[in-house]
């Protein structure tokens, strides 16, 4: 296989998962300056490269990706056909586009010991309408990628393990710090301390505590 391309590539983890399927080799891109200087310091291999752009700023040359990912990213986009007719600019023919992202729909998983968000949801009813504004819902995006001229869209959900806890200390230690929670920038310090307090309610006596995540994954043919 040739080239991958890894679109908001964050501190490239994803982007070095990619290097071990094969590809000769892959390009991950993000906007933030500070991503890009700590995912060049992780990067697995001298096939993988990190540059500072976005799928509207980007240097690349018509049809010449084999494969596409895009994770967590579309929630930040408004015009998604845009941001779709670039992606199958850079596309070679038959070759792939997977999106996974979190729908409107995906909000909607009950809370549970595995699903705290629901229960942050709960808690702070305002997070969840600031949430599903920033969300697309699952046909919108797969009439999205079909419009732009994707040949064939298919869809799955997936629950993805986000981590595993061996205590709640660690658990709270770890929504304290925010990261990878974007969400929780919208709390402030006592709100969020508020909520991590609830924890030994919402977890009760697991051991590990392990936190999920539902996704959407779409898989655009080209």
């Amino acid at each position: 296989m040739d080239d991958a391309l890894d679109i908001g590539s964050g501190g490239g983890i994803y982007t070095n998962q990619l290097s071990e399927f094969g590809f000769n080799h892959v390009l991950g891109i993000d906007q933030s300056e500070v991503m890009i200087a700590s995912a060049n310091e992780q990067a697995y291999n001298n096939h993988i490269q990190f540059e500072v752009g976005d799928i509207f700023n980007n240097h690349l040359a018509n049809q010449s990706q084999n494969f596409i990912l895009s994770r967590a990213l579309i929630h930040h986009i408004q015009d998604l056909q845009k941001a779709f007719l670039e992606t199958k600019r850079i596309l070679k023919d038959n070759s792939i586009f997977v999106i996974q992202d979190r729908t409107i729909e995906d909000l909607a998983i009950p809370a549970s010991s595995t699903n705290l968000r629901g229960y942050l949801y709960e808690h702070f009813p305002r997070l969840r309408d600031f949430d599903s504004k920033r969300r697309h819902s699952e046909v919108d995006v797969t009439n999205a990628l079909y419009d732009v001229g994707f040949n064939n869209v298919e869809t799955l959900k997936i629950n993805e393990i986000r981590q595993s806890y061996a205590t709640i200390e660690s658990l709270q230690h770890d929504y304290l710090s925010r990261k990878g929670r974007s969400i929780l920038f919208e709390l402030s310090d006592q709100e969020l301390k508020s909520f991590i307090a609830q924890f030994h309610k919402y977890v009760g006596d697991n051991s590990p505590i392990i936190e999920k995540d539902q996704w959407t994954l779409w898989i655009a043919y080209h």
